[in-house]
């Protein structure tokens, strides 16, 4: 710690000059300590001032006095020096929050990038079905087609039966019979197998479609879940982030405007110091030549970050949506899609995600968090809804397996790896996340997160588990 310079006075001194020059002096050291503020360097010129008004020439004591404030003085600006470096840092770094607010975003698009691809590949895979549908049903219509021309043209041979005893029209009659099947029967035969086999084709193909459509919007439905999730995130740490990063910007330029201030200040009690210890200076009159002069400060200029755009998020829209529906118009008039199947309910405003704490029931954490659980809501069926939920929360890939209180979004836990469970065992759980890995994966580094497809029990407490739960109302 810094400790007071000796001012070079007898203790019991207490002449006007003297006294002035004590109090020039301690306004300096508390300056250099760091200790003093704008005022007290206002304060120090204008005990300079009322010096150099007296008009008098400096005693011996006050020369040597001036020597030890002009000390004082450099190491004053030497300091702002490095307060402005140190204030330049802070202003480099005074878009943090909305730079870690656009990582969580970044972190959240490329899963719901890895959505959206594999929702991509599901609609080609259904366009294709259903342009193969549109030619098998060609193939159908072709074949039948065929298939009624035979047996029109069958209509039109006629065999005239003979009377009884008439062995003259029975030989007729009986080659009209023979003509009839050899010019007709493999024919019919054919045309009617190709027709049978055509509408069979056309009917597997038409189901398969439809397995396909179902696929493709289950994939639309989990990319809008991420894409929700993400930008629900984002919502919500953008409009902190960004005044955050506007309060910091303001006071670090009041502190840059300050040692401005500061430095101008000092610069002219400088000069007063100077034009005193001048050797050719027969009075203190001199020194307020000082006032007025013009002293550069932009040395002490902030390079201020500018503020980071805001990223785009305006989530998609999902299957039975008008424009979803639209999406559909594409495809082969004689293979439309299906019905569609709309998504299943996901709210992002009504309530929110949580991780509750070890051994605590949903219903318990969402009671104390002010709502109540929704069951539904808490149920995850697949990875990619579990990949949007924990990324919303904060929870990246490849952290450690401390979960840090594990109730506040944004914990340090990790889910290495997205696991589901079919064994009727695990009903009820939902969704959670277990801090240890799992006896049959040494390999994971941090911990993993588990779901299953049966409906959350929200009264449900275990152990070891840490349950992802929707709150309504929070």
């Amino acid at each position: 710690m810094r400790t007071l310079l000796l001012l070079p006075f007898a203790a019991l001194a207490r002449t006007p000059e003297q006294v002035g020059m004590m109090q020039v002096t301690a306004s300096a050291q508390l300056l250099s300590m760091g200790k003093g503020t704008g005022t007290a360097a206002e304060n120090m010129l204008q005990q300079m001032r009322d010096l150099a008004k007296k008009n008098e020439k400096p005693s011996e004591e006050t020369l040597n006095t001036l020597g030890t404030i002009r000390s004082l003085v450099e190491e004053i600006l030497g300091n702002l020096v490095a307060e402005q470096a140190t204030l330049q840092g802070r202003a480099t770094n005074s878009a943090s929050a909305i730079l870690a607010c656009d990582a969580s975003w970044e972190s959240a698009s490329v899963h719901k990038q890895a959505a959206e691809e594999t929702m991509n590949d599901e609609e080609s895979a259904h366009v294709d079905c259903r342009t193969l549908e549109s030619q098998d049903l060609a193939d159908q219509t072709t074949h039948c087609t065929a298939m009624t021309n035979v047996h029109a043209a069958m209509a039109g041979h006629v065999c005239v039966a003979p009377t009884p005893f008439d062995r003259h029209n029975s030989e007729t009659y009986m080659t009209c019979v023979h003509n009839f099947w050899t010019t007709y029967a493999s024919e019919d035969t054919q045309t009617i197998a190709a027709c049978e086999d055509s509408e069979a084709e056309y009917t597997r193909q038409k189901t398969e479609c439809n397995t396909k459509q179902t696929t493709f919007e289950e994939a639309a439905c989990a990319r809008y879940t991420t894409h929700a999730a993400m930008c629900s995130a984002y919502s919500d740490c953008r409009p902190a982030a960004v005044a955050d990063f506007e309060a910091r910007t303001a006071a670090i330029g009041l502190e840059e405007n300050s040692i401005k201030n500061q430095n101008t200040v000092l610069k002219t009690v400088e000069c007063y110091v100077e034009e005193m210890l001048s050797d050719d200076s027969d009075t203190t009159a001199v020194a307020l030549s000082c006032e007025g002069q013009d002293h550069a400060t932009s040395d002490f200029d902030i390079t201020y970050p500018e503020e980071p755009a805001e990223k785009p998020c305006t989530v998609a829209s999902r299957p039975c949506e008008t424009a979803w529906t639209t999406s559909y118009s594409e495809l082969p008039a004689d293979a439309p899609a299906g019905e569609c199947a709309a998504c299943p309910a996901y709210s992002v405003s009504n309530g929110r995600w949580f991780v509750a704490e070890e051994y605590e029931s949903c219903n318990t954490f969402c009671d104390r968090e002010g709502g109540s659980c929704n069951a539904e809501q808490s149920t995850v069926t697949n990875e990619q809804d579990f990949i949007a939920i924990a990324t919303s929360l904060g929870m990246t890939d490849g952290n450690d397996n401390d979960v840090g209180g594990a109730a506040t979004a944004g914990f340090a836990a990790a889910c290495n790896g997205y696991s589901q469970y079919t064994n009727p065992a695990y009903d009820g759980r939902g969704a959670w996340y277990q801090p240890q890995p799992h006896h049959n994966r040494p390999d994971l580094v941090g911990g993993e997160c588990y779901f299953t497809s049966a409906q959350k029990d929200c009264n449900l407490q275990l152990s070891g588990k840490f349950f992802f739960c929707f709150c309504d109302g929070v």
